[in-house]
């Protein structure tokens, strides 16, 4: 029987292969560990410092994505007695219907989805912010294969609002070994992110690859890292149900929660630090170094977000600012 509606068949290269030519050394590799280490000790309870997910609503550019974290290291040094701060690294990107689906998959920008390229990149791109001491946080999307290209380099991962009910993320989640947020889906239905937070505490088992690129059905402890992220929905914002919530919260100030408008995540911030429940372990700020967003055109203007509009790098700083004397 053929396969009528597939046009091609691709070779990739073996995780095993990639971690090969893009190796973590074992310095990085304690360090990331520790952090993750730190990032569940304040979930439970355990370090009062505060969670901030910050940056690029998804990533386009290797380049660009350096000179920003370049950038949010000398922040993350300077505010690390009070403040947690993790580049977010978003290279998977959810379509309602169509649209770019992000650089791991076609880092070209063009639907030639050169992944061979998007994988290399991606770790690379990892390897080096990670080298700089400086730690990242992404969405797991798509699969179960493609977390084993790079998720030793991730110190907080999240499932998404359109994956959230996914019973293969849930088991995904569940083998995962950073720290997972599961957003309330797009409705703003928040029900559905608490029954995944129970899901993924448990052991599961699922097909996918082991790093050698071999077949393999894989069983999983549990994660008991998870948190619940609001990040508004349909009907509007939502981050002021925290106080009926007794799951560890971090509040996405984007989305829902500020229409899309990367300004209102300031007013977003306002209102959750003004009376901050015991609960509420951190925030994410879409930001990137010029404000705004574009479509994909042949020329693009450096430093703009090609998805949701962004904050630019003065408001990121004023807004990191404020958060840090507020807290």
């Amino acid at each position: 029987m053929t396969n009528s509606n597939i046009k091609l068949f691709e070779n990739v290269p073996t995780p095993l292969s990639i971690k090969t030519k893009y190796p973590l050394d074992i310095i990085t590799q304690k360090k990331i560990l520790n952090q993750r280490q730190t990032i569940s000790n304040i979930l439970k309870n355990k370090d009062d410092r505060f969670i901030v997910i910050c940056g690029p609503c998804s990533i386009h550019d290797d380049i660009l994505a350096l000179t920003y974290a370049l950038n949010l290291l000398v922040l993350a040094k300077k505010y690390k007695d009070k403040i947690i701060l993790l580049m977010r690294f978003y290279i998977q990107k959810p379509r309602t219907i169509l649209g770019w689906t992000g650089f791991l998959e076609d880092p070209d920008l063009d639907g030639s989805y050169n992944i061979n390229k998007g994988i290399e990149k991606t770790r690379e791109t990892l390897v080096k912010i990670n080298s700089y001491g400086l730690y990242c946080a992404t969405e797991f999307l798509g699969t179960t294969i493609s977390p084993q290209y790079f998720d030793d380099l991730i110190t907080f991962g999240c499932i998404g609002a359109r994956t959230v009910e996914s019973q293969i993320h849930r088991q995904l989640a569940s083998g995962l070994s950073c720290p997972i947020g599961f957003k309330n889906s797009t409705s703003g239905n928040i029900k559905v992110a608490q029954n995944a937070i129970k899901s993924a505490n448990a052991p599961h088992g699922f097909l996918g690859i082991n790093k050698s690129g071999e077949l393999s059905f894989i069983h999983t402890n549990g994660n008991p890292n998870c948190c619940l992220i609001l990040r508004g929905g349909e009907n509007g914002p939502n981050y002021d149900k925290i106080q009926t919530i007794k799951e560890p919260i971090i509040v996405d100030c984007s989305h829902g929660n500020s229409n899309k408008c990367a300004a209102k995540q300031k007013d977003v911030v306002d209102a959750i630090l003004y009376n901050r429940p015991e609960n509420l372990k951190g925030l994410m700020l879409e930001s990137n170094l010029e404000s705004g967003r574009q479509d994909i055109t042949p020329i693009l203007k450096y430093g703009v977000s090609i998805t949701d509009e962004c904050i630019g790098w003065k408001d990121t700083e004023i807004l990191l600012d404020y958060i840090y004397k507020h807290l």
